[in-house]
Formats: structure tokens, C-alpha cells, sequence
């Protein structure tokens, strides 16, 4: 009785080992299909510890074309968090070249003031107004084209106003004053004490001498456009470490639009009251067929306007604002 109980135990035994044996191979075979169709590269994929790049040719347009074109070549969905009236405000100069997809949204929020989050597993960025520390702050409204400024903002040892681009689109600003009217603690005045021009108080102290223009002091009793103006800062509090002199209440600097390295035509027009009329054009050129990493970008503006309760009194500016720049993608 005892031989077959040794048979069955053998048998027993065999049955264990063939079916270790089929798991052990089973193993090895999935081990090597996953292997195989791990990435290597495309949207998710990374190589060397580093996230894969992807080539963009996305042009300028409206944001919400350009986020649908990202979307599309990057297979990371990009939502905007924007009231829908807001949304068509938006312009983005595209992206180009080979980037990763965060490179890509960096560059095609780059001056709209907006930032954008995603989530862990970077398939999904939410987009929205640069509001909370959780949003990855868009570099150009963390700092401004001041040389004087080496940090970031958010680094830097005083009360910084920006108004973007966006802000300016947003609520038709033509002149300077009214870029002002964004920033807390800055009041204007109407030709008290028979000063012409603009005219204005930083935390109540006169601002007059303490207007610049791409951080070159700006002179001049005269009324400001805004048809050239990529954003305007303001910096409150004293700052003569850093401008030299000038009056306890801070300083205002005025930056100018610059070329770019995407091509892009935009123009604006305006109508209102007492025969109000304005016409606005902005050009960015590449000039990479004749000198590389250079553009050419010019804005011209006209506007002609009456004056409420006035019969003969005629408002008429334009202007011509040139820029030509060399060396862009190159280190200066």
C-alpha cells in the first residue's frame, strides 16, 4: 500500500515543478513584451532620465487655435480655466523647434500673463490666470526687462506692479495714463499747478521725473501712447540703488515691444464717441533668409478723435515705433 503513496507524491511533486517551470517562462516572456513596448520616445516617453523633445511648428494665432494645434502634437490635453468672453482676448505667438511639451506651453503663454499646472502624469495642464503658487509662473510676468532687476520677482526686495500684455489687449488701453489705473496707489492728475502732459503721484509723492522707457529716463511734459508698449512696471518705494535719483514714492518704466522669432501681423481697430476713430498695426518679420537669428518688427498707430461739449477741438497722434534685432537665440 505504501508504493503507491511514494507514486503519488513523485507524481505530486513533477506536477509542482512543470508548473513552476510554465510560470517561470510565462515570466520571462511578459518580462521581454514589456521590454520591448516600453517607450523610447514620442509624447511620454524619456530617454536618458531626460523628458523626450517633440518638434513644434505651431504659428501665431488666437490662444485657443494655438492650444488645440499643442494638444494635437503633443497628446497633452491643455484646458483653459477662462471666463469665454476672455478667452478670444488672447494671442500667442506659437512655438517652434524641438521642445518638450513643457518648453512648448512656456513658449506659447509667453507674455499673456497666464501659467499653467499639470498633472502627475503630464498628460493634462490646466491654464489660467498666474493667481496661485501652485501655477508654474510664466517667466515674462516674473520679471521685467529692467537690467537693474537680475531676479525674479518674487526674489526681488520690492513692490513690483506688472501690467501685461493681456491686461493692455484686454481693456483697450491707448495711452498711459490708463495703463496706470491697473496699479494700486498711484494717482493722476489734470494739469494742477499748470503742469501739461502726464502727470502723476507714487503713495502721494510727484512722479513726473520718474518715468522711463525701457529703463532709460523718459523726459518730456507730454501725453503717452500706448500702441508700442509690451507692459508697463511699476516700482514703489525708494529705488535710487537702482535709478539713480529720483523721489520717494518709486518709479514707472514703459517696455517696449521687441521682434520676435515668430511671424505674425496684427491689427486693431477702434470706433467710439465724438467721432472717435483709431487704426493700430503691429509686423514681426524673421530676417532669417538674409542675417540669422534677427527680426524686424514694426507698430504705426493714427488716431483722430473730437472732444465732448467742444466743436473745433480735434485730437490727432500717430505714430512709428522701428525695432531691429540681432543674435536672439544666441547667449548676450
Amino acid at each position: 500500500m505504501k508504493k503507491p503513496e511514494n507514486l503519488s507524491a513523485s507524481a505530486a511533486r513533477s506536477t509542482a515543478w512543470i508548473a513552476a517551470g510554465t510560470l517561470a517562462v510565462a515570466a520571462s516572456a511578459t518580462q521581454g513584451i514589456l521590454a520591448e513596448s516600453r517607450p523610447t520616445g514620442g509624447h511620454n516617453g524619456h530617454h536618458d532620465g531626460q523628458p523626450a523633445t517633440i518638434q513644434f511648428d505651431i504659428p501665431a494665432g488666437p490662444l485657443q487655435t494655438v492650444l488645440t494645434q499643442f494638444t494635437q502634437v503633443s497628446g497633452v490635453r491643455a484646458e483653459l480655466h477662462l471666463p469665454p468672453d476672455q478667452v478670444a482676448g488672447f494671442h500667442s505667438a506659437g512655438a517652434h523647434g524641438a521642445l518638450t511639451p513643457q518648453q512648448a506651453l512656456d513658449a506659447i503663454l509667453k507674455d499673456t500673463g497666464l501659467g499653467y499646472r499639470l498633472n502627475a502624469t503630464g498628460t493634462h495642464a490646466e491654464i489660467q490666470i498666474v493667481n496661485s503658487e501652485q501655477v508654474s509662473v510664466v517667466t515674462s510676468t516674473n520679471s521685467v526687462s529692467l537690467g537693474q532687476f537680475t531676479e525674479s520677482l518674487t526674489d526681488t526686495a520690492q513692490t513690483v506692479n506688472v501690467v501685461p500684455q493681456y491686461i493692455l489687449q484686454e481693456q483697450a488701453v491707448t495711452s498711459f495714463r490708463d495703463s496706470l489705473r491697473n496699479v494700486p496707489g498711484i494717482s493722476l492728475a489734470a494739469g494742477e499747478g499748470g503742469q501739461q502732459g502726464d502727470n502723476l503721484t507714487i503713495r502721494g509723492f510727484t512722479a513726473r521725473n520718474d518715468i522711463y522707457l525701457d529703463g532709460i529716463r523718459d523726459f518730456g511734459n507730454y501725453y503717452r501712447d500706448a500702441f508700442d508698449y509690451e507692459s508697463v512696471d511699476v516700482i514703489q518705494g525708494p529705488a535710487s540703488v537702482e535709478f539713480g535719483r529720483g523721489s520717494t514714492g518709486g518709479v514707472v518704466n514703459q517696455e517696449s515691444k521687441q521682434p520676435s522669432t515668430n511671424e505674425f501681423i496684427r491689427t486693431n481697430f477702434q470706433f467710439g464717441t465724438n467721432a472717435m476713430r483709431r487704426g493700430s498695426l503691429d509686423v514681426n518679420v524673421p530676417l532669417r533668409k538674409f542675417i540669422p537669428d534677427s527680426a524686424f518688427r514694426l507698430n504705426l498707430m493714427g488716431t483722430d478723435s473730437g472732444v465732448a461739449g467742444r466743436d473745433v477741438t480735434n485730437v490727432r497722434r500717430w505714430g512709428v515705433a522701428p525695432s531691429l534685432a540681432f543674435g536672439m537665440s544666441r547667449p548676450t
